[in-house]
């Protein structure tokens, strides 16, 4: 006769998912890892890796952080369970370099705030998957900046907060002097007056801005960039993610001062 726990595991679905882990932090017990993925479909789910933190164990190698695998889960109300793990790409490099790392970290933090269990959205996954692909070919600070800042923006565009930049979001006036995150986007000087919370933007960071959201990463990675204005635009892409999302992004505010 099969124990209680037997049969409640012959009775979940079992399901296979091409994932990437953008979460691995929360244990559970002492060798289990509750783990948060980001599925092909763009829909996000969480599942208990037993023995994932066991030396030698068969999961290992393969339930890290970032780590790109096709997964075989037993189907839960809240968690699935891991049955079946085999990687894919392990994107084993951004565990290797210190800035490339926590750009990651701020990607796949954008990726657990942006993604959701019942709204599927492969858009999600495909964009997350290529910026860490690129975050891996990327020995440049300001140049990871530039990578975090165009997926920031364009994250949150997809999610339907994309920023006007062109004209004063109040009146329209095409010469603009700040950026208002709560607002909605520029400002000019004379419609300025009396908003709190607003950032300093120059024409040369709005057309960064600007051509960030219009282009692909392969692009964006291979332009030059003046170090301080990409520091300006990370700033207020961390504003702009905060505010729309509503939470406190600790690896973002990590990854701006280093």
């Amino acid at each position: 006769m099969q124990s209680t726990n037997g049969v409640l595991m012959n009775r979940r679905k079992l399901i296979r998912k091409h994932a990437l882990i953008i979460d691995h932090r929360t244990k559970l017990k002492e060798k289990d890892r509750i783990l948060t993925l980001v599925c092909d479909d763009g829909t996000q789910r969480q599942a208990i890796a037993k023995g994932a933190l066991k030396p030698g164990g068969r999961f290992a190698g393969v339930c890290e952080f970032a780590h790109e695998a096709d997964f075989l889960l037993a189907e839960g109300t809240s968690l699935d369970i891991v049955q079946e793990a085999v990687s894919i790409c392990p994107h084993k490099t951004l565990r290797e370099l210190p800035d490339a790392f926590a750009a990651a970290c701020v990607v796949c933090e954008l990726a657990r705030y942006t993604t959701f269990p019942d709204l599927p959205n492969p858009f999600m996954f495909n964009i997350c998957s290529r910026a860490l692909s690129l975050c891996e070919t990327i020995n440049s600070y300001t140049v990871l900046l530039a990578l975090v800042v165009a997926y920031t923006f364009k994250v949150l565009a997809h999610e339907g907060y994309r920023p006007i930049l062109s004209s004063c979001i109040y009146c329209g006036e095409a010469d603009i002097a700040y950026f208002s995150a709560t607002s909605g986007g520029s400002i000019c000087t004379s419609c300025a007056h009396d908003i709190d919370g607003l950032s300093e933007i120059t024409p040369s960071e709005v057309q960064f801005l600007e051509f960030m959201l219009g282009s692909v990463f392969d692009k964006i990675i291979h332009t030059d960039y003046d170090p301080k204005i990409m520091y300006n635009l990370g700033l207020l892409a961390h504003q702009w993610a905060a505010t729309h999302l509503d939470v406190r992004l600790r690896a973002f505010e990590f990854f701006l001062q280093i």
